[in-house]
């Protein structure tokens, strides 16, 4: 027996005893359990229960729970999903289900901001309560986050999905399944990792100069994050993308987080060259040789590259292969630089790092 099916059957025997002794529902069981999770990894400030279901046409409205009054959570509006299954294995779901699981919940927000949807409702019910709060709060609402809370096991490759978002906010959605769960138990790993693609998801890859030796034990790269891109990035993925980097920005007590918000207010063309010390870490990058192929065509239709031009860019086209040396990177984003000159257009490829 693997941890994960052991884990998956403890926790089916807690559910059911807990749901036996109090008198509840099984998934209301497994709510409770699991909200208590969320809170120690410090996914949501509180969870409470408030069901709802309905359907509008075809389509399902649903939600179980959420995170409090936004006021209290920076503006956020967390709302949970339960995905619960009673069975003794471990079941799986993909990719393919995560917007049928999502998408009620932007249903219910929808509806919960209306008055007409409010005032149907017991006014004793969680979800009138909810409504009410929802509509109380929505000038302060900034982002909503959504939570599946499942007892299977996520099998997709990764959990980006398009949501039916009509909402003027923007709204995020974080998976926790059997696996993550399980692995937040037995080791303290509350976050699950994060595969950031520049090219699909964020509007284009980067240009990378690379700032370390050959034989360095962990290789660096030097960059330049647009602020568009850093801000949908930061969207998705919010304070997790600071978990295991730099300091998060602490408040403006600090002379120096003073001197940081006063030059975004004040001179912002200035923030770049007075802070440019950000560092980021990554498991993996992913280098193109794609981009610098298609430089090269470029510059040899239109007979822009010399000899060592061409050498270059032909050794950065066979990236990962071959590495440019240092000379070689700073020579090829010179060479960049003159061509976008001469009038090199931005290419819809890939250029120098994509992940």
């Amino acid at each position: 027996m693997s941890e994960l099916e052991e884990y998956h059957q403890n926790l089916m025997a807690d559910v059911r005893r807990e749901a036996d002794a109090s008198g509840i529902l099984m998934i209301e069981a497994f709510f409770d359990r699991m909200a208590e999770r969320l809170t120690e990894a410090g996914e949501l400030e509180a969870a409470d229960r408030a069901f709802f279901q309905d359907v509008d046409g075809q389509k399902k409205i649903r939600i179980d729970g959420y995170s409090g009054d936004p006021r209290d959570s920076d503006g956020t509006l967390g709302l949970i999903v339960c995905d619960f299954v009673d069975s003794d294995d471990v079941r799986t779901f993909g990719k393919g289900e995560l917007a049928p699981l999502l998408n009620p919940l932007i249903r219910f927000l929808s509806r919960a901001r209306t008055e007409k949807f409010r005032d149907a409702l017991n006014e004793v019910s969680p979800a009138f309560q909810l409504s009410d709060l929802i509509i109380t709060t929505w000038p302060h609402v900034s982002k909503v986050k959504l939570i599946l809370v499942s007892n299977r096991q996520y099998v997709g490759r990764d959990d980006t999905v398009k949501l039916d978002n009509k909402e003027q906010v923007p709204i995020t959605y974080s998976v926790w399944d059997l696996a993550r769960f399980e692995r937040y138990e037995r080791l303290g790993q509350a976050r699950a990792d994060m595969l950031i693609d520049f090219e699909k998801d964020f509007g284009g890859p980067l240009p990378a100069l690379k700032a370390s030796q050959d034989d360095a034990a962990l290789e660096s790269y030097l960059m330049i994050v647009p602020g568009h891109q850093l801000a949908g990035i930061y969207d998705r993925w919010g304070a997790r993308l600071l978990e295991a980097n730099v300091r998060s920005f602490l408040q403006a007590r600090a002379k120096t987080n003073k001197g940081i918000q006063k030059t975004i207010k004040e001179a912002p063309e200035l923030f770049f060259p007075y802070n440019n010390g950000l560092s980021a870490t990554a498991d993996e990058v992913t280098l193109g040789g794609k981009f610098w192929s298609q430089v090269m065509e470029w510059g040899k239709a239109r007979r822009r590259l010399s000899p060592k031009d061409l050498q270059v860019v032909q050794i950065c086209a066979s990236i990962p292969q071959r590495l440019p040396t240092d000379s070689q990177a700073v020579h090829a984003m010179r060479l960049l630089g003159r061509l976008k000159d001469e009038g090199l257009a931005p290419l819809p490829a890939v250029e120098p790092l994509s992940k």
